[in-house]
C-alpha cells in the first residue's frame, strides 16, 4: 500500500526536477542509476516527476503542488491529522505553505539504500524550500528531526 510523505515549503522559489535527480544521483548507492519520467529537466512548472531505482519494483513520485486553494486545503488536512500536539512555531510555518512536494511511495518495496536515498532527497528539498516533512509518523524538519 503506497505511503505519502509531504513537504510543506515556505518557498515559493522553482526546485526543478533535475535538481530532484542530480541529489538522488549523488545519493543512490545501489548498482545502476535513478531513472526519471518524464526525464528530470528544467521545467519550473513541473507538477509530477517518477524515479525509478534499479532493483525496486515500484516507483517514488513526486508530486508538487502550487496553487493556493489546493496548498490551502493540504495544510488543514496536515493540522488536523498531525501526529499529538504541534508547537505554535510548526504550525505558523505549516500555515506559511506556498508550494508542497508530496512524494508517494510504496515502503514495503524499498531497501536500505531506497530509503537512505529518500532521506536524503526529503532532506534536500526541506533545506532548499525551507520545508516541514509531514508523514503519518510526525513533523520534521529540514534534518528530519521531530517536531511534532
Amino acid at each position: 500500500m503506497s505511503q505519502f510523505h509531504d513537504i510543506f515549503c515556505t518557498s515559493d522559489a522553482p526546485l526543478i526536477p533535475a535538481e530532484i535527480a542530480e541529489r538522488a544521483g549523488e545519493t543512490w548507492y545501489g548498482d545502476g542509476e535513478p531513472a526519471f519520467i518524464p526525464d528530470a529537466g528544467d521545467d519550473p512548472a513541473w507538477r509530477r516527476l517518477e524515479m525509478r531505482l534499479p532493483g525496486i519494483r515500484r516507483p517514488i513520485v513526486f508530486l508538487r503542488n502550487v496553487g493556493p486553494d489546493e496548498t490551502r486545503i493540504y495544510v488543514d488536512q496536515a493540522l488536523e491529522e498531525a501526529p499529538g500536539f504541534l508547537p505554535p512555531e510548526v504550525t505558523r510555518r505549516l500555515r506559511a505553505t506556498r508550494q508542497i512536494i508530496g512524494i508517494e511511495l510504496w515502503p514495503e518495496t524499498l531497501d536500505d539504500d531506497a530509503w537512505e536515498l529518500l532521506d536524503l532527497v526529503q532532506s534536500f528539498i526541506a533545506t532548499t524550500l525551507d520545508g516541514l516533512l509531514v508523514t503519518g509518523d510526525g513533523v520534521y524538519d529540514q534534518r528530519l528531526h521531530d517536531q511534532s
